[in-house]
Parts: C-alpha cells; sequence; structure tokens
C-alpha cells in the first residue's frame, strides 16, 4: 500500500484537473490506517477520501468507492500496484476528447516474481497484458483501467458475488462483459504500463491451483447465470471432467511429481473440473442475470452499500 501511494504520488497531474483518491480499507488487520495516515502529506495536492469496509470481497470495496465518487472518469488499480507517473492524463485522455467509454492498461510483473521463472502462460492467467492478442477487443483488468462514468448509468456496479473474497477473482471480467455488451466503445492503451508485485507466493504451485480452482468457479458463474446455458447431463460431465485429471495427472506422473511450478495443462484441466462442479451448485438457485444484462436483477445485490473491501484504491479524475 505504502508504495501505491508513493508511486500515485509522483502522478503527473493535467493542468486544471481536479483529482479525487479514494482509498477503500477492506476490514484489513495490518497497518493500512496508520500508512495511509503518514502519507497524507505527499497526497495533499488531491482529494482524498478515507473508506472503511467490513463486507469482505473486492466488488463490495469497488461500490462502495463509486458511490462515493464524483469524478466523470473513474480511474482503478490496486494496493500491489504501480502505476507510471503519466497515467492520469494517458488514461483519462481518450474518454474526455469523446474517443472512448473504457480504456484497459497494460500491466506487467514487479521484479520480485519476475524472477521466479514463470512461463509466457503462467504469467497471463496472472493478468499481465505482455501477451496478450486482443488490442482491438481489450479485456478491462481492474489493476489498470478508466471507465467513463457515463457507463455506470448501465452497469452500476460490481456483482458482489464476484471477484476476490467470492466467487472466483475476476469482478473485472464481468465487468467488461457487461461493458462489451452495452456498446460502449473500449481501447487498449497497453503502453500505459502499470507494475503489479502481487504477494510471490501467488507464483507457487499452491497458489496456481488456488487461482484455476477460482478460474473454474467463476466461469461456472457466467455460464449459468450471465449467458444462461442450460448444459446437459451435469453430473456425467463432473465424471469426465475429474477422470480426465487424473488420467493426465497419471500419464505425466514424473514430470508432474517433479515440477515446482504449476504445469499449464493440469490448470487448465483443474479449471474445467472445478468448472464442472460449480456449475452443480450454481444450477440449484435461479438465474441473477436475464442473458447477458447489465443489471443483476437477484441473488446478493450491493443496496445500502454500508461498507467496502481489500485496501482496493481508486483515482477519480474530474
Amino acid at each position: 500500500m505504502r508504495r501505491t501511494l508513493e508511486a500515485i504520488s509522483q502522478l503527473t497531474v493535467p493542468s486544471g484537473s481536479q483529482i479525487e483518491l479514494i482509498v477503500v480499507n477492506n476490514g484489513s488487520e495490518d497497518d493500512t490506517d496508520v500508512v495511509v495516515t503518514s502519507m497524507s502529506e505527499c497526497l495533499a495536492n488531491y482529494n482524498c477520501i478515507w473508506l472503511y469496509e467490513n463486507c469482505r470481497g473486492k466488488s463490495w470495496a469497488l461500490n462502495r468507492a463509486l458511490k462515493a465518487s464524483t469524478g466523470s472518469v473513474l480511474l482503478f488499480t490496486d494496493d500491489d500496484v504501480l502505476p507510471p507517473t503519466n497515467w492520469v492524463e494517458a488514461m483519462c485522455g481518450p474518454i474526455l476528447s469523446d474517443e472512448a467509454d473504457a480504456v484497459a492498461g497494460g500491466l506487467r510483473l514487479g521484479s520480485e516474481i519476475n524472477t521466479l521463472g514463470l512461463t509466457a502462460e503462467h504469467r497471463s492467467w496472472l493478468a499481465t497484458t505482455e501477451y496478450c492478442q486482443r488490442p482491438h477487443d481489450p479485456p478491462l483488468v481492474g489493476a489498470n483501467m478508466a471507465i467513463s462514468r457515463r457507463v455506470f448509468d448501465t452497469v452500476p456496479w460490481f456483482d458482489p458475488e464476484v471477484g476476490p473474497g467470492a466467487t472466483g477473482h475476476a469482478e473485472d471480467t464481468l465487468f467488461w462483459l457487461q461493458v462489451r455488451a452495452a456498446g460502449f466503445r473500449i481501447i487498449s492503451r497497453y503502453d500505459i504500463v502499470a507494475e503489479h508485485n502481487p504477494d510471490p507466493s501467488r507464483a507457487t504451485r499452491r497458489g496456481f491451483v488456488q487461482l484455476a480452482e477460482k478460474h473454474g468457479e467463476f466461469a461456472a458463474y457466467i455460464d449459468y447465470h450471465w449467458n444462461r446455458i442450460d448444459r446437459r447431463h451435469p453430473y456425467l460431465a463432473l465424471v469426465h471432467a475429474a477422470a480426465r485429471l487424473w488420467m493426465f495427472r497419471a500419464r505425466h506422473l514424473p514430470d508432474w511429481m517433479a515440477a515446482r511450478m504449476m504445469p499449464v495443462w493440469e490448470m487448465e484441466l483443474l479449471e474445467h473440473y472445478n468448472f464442472r462442479r460449480w456449475l452443480l451448485h450454481e444450477r440449484s438457485r435461479p438465474p441473477n442475470y436475464d442473458r447477458n444484462g447489465c443489471v443483476k436483477l437477484r441473488g446478493i445485490l450491493p443496496v445500502g452499500l454500508n461498507s467496502l473491501p481489500n485496501e482496493v484504491l481508486i483515482a477519480a479524475g474530474a
């Protein structure tokens, strides 16, 4: 958090702009409040808003920050990300000039996790944009994205049932799907690269196992609730997915047992198994959305936002 706030204090602010800085503490038990207080003097050029959210889950935090913000363009990042000095002008410019409604920025891994020998596939699973092949249909990544406030008139909130602290790790992916379905203009600015410094434990076998499981859960949520796909023979499909996973593990047993990093084939099969497993869970209730809907109709709804999650940081530029 301290490094992120230090980087934000060094941002170049366009002349005549007023900047809000909203920091949401999601019920953390570390020294977040102390860090934020100690950085207040360095952030004197911003209208700083410090919020606390005890409802666990990143989407709750984002929604709380949205409610408190007033800017015409909102910039999103996380507490382990270092944005570049030209971040505000470069990311907000296309929206302020009416070239876009949303901007997807670049993301690279920091030096500490970069030394762990990750393959290109592993790095992509950690949401870097280094190998993204979709410049004309760029996905939005919450660690570096800019959104026009008018977008939230159509897609009013982040679904609190998805994201860190809930199902899967991809509240920004569902939001992107909704923004795209609503016909808003999304452009990429992958040259505006923020540095992501996640905990190194995320680049271990255990970390990738958890990531694959969460990806499967999220895929099941989207498949059933948002895409409204009625898949046949769900129990048979689950058995088949489990059999494939263990068959491949047995076939590659020496490599699998010796590998320090989780093989990509195993990540993909584990993701698919958890997709099938979680789909059975989701099918026990009515779908939360109309097909490809922009507004959630049922389930957990973010009404009466009282609190917000994880040291999530949002910069809103007016």
